[in-house]
């Protein structure tokens, strides 16, 4: 071959071969024609196969670290360094909300760490636009699963329990995964009114997002209200009351939570007006058991109902908790009492 065919040749092939390093060239999986036209005229001159990376403008992830395969393209038959380049990572994931861009520039020294010798063609575009997927949590399901975990924790029937005021934002996005609500409430001693809880959310086993706030917890409790208007020196008659269900907040302190039975002799304090929740303070309670008297211990279990002969160690009226022992085992109980012979264990 003469020497000016050999300087043709290699001219030819640097016009060839400069894909390598402009991206808007044709692939290497695919010669140029002066390439094509280099390998006819002599074979041992033509180009060794190539990739191409095809730059995508965005991409969206779910994982915490981008892979090349997430932002390009790949075309060419090295297969083995297709594969390799797929896993070449190009960092963290951003954050929910925060696009990350990357240019070509930083894409390619992070594939010449990973594959140094690997004949390479960048196409596509100069720089990719980064996003994390996300979901967002429905704050009336997030609700709900916080009132439902805290009446879980509290001694009472949920159904009496009423949580509202729960303190959240408008809306919360966590990167897209397995979902998992781990709670923990801190009750006061009352367990009633403000409880500060805190919440966090992991995704696919890792802490996305931390809340705290408070959310406020009443119950229903029973109470009685007059009727009819009871004079002052009245008795107070238990059909002259009616029950009803009110919010422990919205109570007296002293609501009276089980009316005097019909036959003892408690009267009114005051007069009372219809509507009125009956208070403690109203009532004159005459002790119907008085301290050392004989009284029949009641235990009352399901289904199951005993008695023992017991003894007062307290004077107190109907309904009145007070101090007994049970002569049998000496043992000292509270029960309340029912009537002047009667009282009933409690627990």
């Amino acid at each position: 071959m003469t020497r000016t065919r050999r300087i043709l040749f290699a001219a030819i092939a640097g016009i060839a071969l400069r894909c390598s390093t402009q991206a808007d060239e044709p692939p290497a999986s695919q010669p140029a024609a002066p390439a094509l036209a280099l390998a006819a005229l002599d074979p041992s001159l033509a180009p060794v196969a190539g990739v191409t990376v095809s730059l995508k403008t965005s991409a969206k992830i779910d994982a915490d670290q981008i892979a090349l395969a997430d932002v390009a393209d790949f075309s060419g038959e090295d297969y083995p360094v297709i594969d390799l380049l797929k896993r070449v990572s190009l960092g963290d994931s951003p954050k929910v909300g925060a696009p990350l861009r990357l240019t070509q520039n930083q894409i390619e020294k992070a594939v010449a760490q990973a594959a140094p010798d690997a004949r390479l063609c960048f196409a596509g575009a100069e720089q990719t636009t980064v996003e994390r997927r996300s979901m967002r949590v429905q704050m009336a399901l997030l609700r709900d699963e916080l009132a439902t975990r805290l009446k879980a924790q509290l001694p009472y029937a949920a159904d009496r329990i009423h949580v509202s005021h729960i303190q959240l934002p408008e809306e919360i996005v966590l990167p897209r995964g397995q979902l998992k609500l781990e709670t923990e409430f801190k009750l006061p001693q009352r367990l009633l009114g403000q409880v500060g809880f805190t919440a966090n959310f992991l995704v696919d086993g890792r802490p996305a997002r931390r809340l705290t706030g408070i959310l406020s917890v009443d119950m229903d409790c029973p109470a009685y209200q007059a009727i009819r208007t009871i004079p002052k020196g009245e008795p107070i008659r238990p059909e002259w009351f009616r029950e009803v269900s009110w919010a422990q907040s919205r109570l007296p302190v002293n609501a009276v939570t089980a009316l005097p039975p019909a036959h003892t002799d408690a009267n009114a304090l005051k007069n009372i007006q219809p509507g009125e929740i009956l208070t403690e303070d109203m009532i004159d309670h005459p002790d119907v058991v008085k301290r050392n008297d004989s009284v029949l211990l009641v235990i009352q279990k399901g289904g199951l109902r005993l008695s023992a002969t017991g003894l007062a160690k307290q004077a107190g009226c109907a309904g009145e908790v007070i101090k007994a022992v049970n002569l049998l085992s000496q043992k000292e109980v509270m029960a309340r009492v029912i009537d002047s012979k009667t009282v009933e264990v409690v627990y």
